[in-house]
């Protein structure tokens, strides 16, 4: 729900101005890297044991949805 929301405003942001869409998305993605960065470290500090495996998974898995984050907005833009 929270993507739904942000990718709507980034697509406002766009219609508005180009410039300002630039300077949304780069705060947007940083936002929520520090986001996932602090719950990653909480859970690391929560459950040593089995960090490794569930950082290399969360990592992937974040890396693979900002990849497709991205292209929707590109592909939203381009209309």
């Amino acid at each position: 729900i929270i993507t739904l929301l942000i990718h709507g405003f980034l697509l406002r942001a766009n219609a508005k101005n180009p410039a300002h869409f630039v300077r949304s998305f780069t705060a947007v993605i940083a936002l929520k890297m520090f986001f996932f960065m602090a719950l990653l470290l909480g859970y690391g500090l929560m459950n040593k044991p089995h960090f490794g495996g569930f950082a290399v998974t969360f990592l992937v898995m974040y890396a693979s949805f900002l990849a497709f984050e991205s292209w929707a907005l590109i592909r939203a833009l381009r209309k």
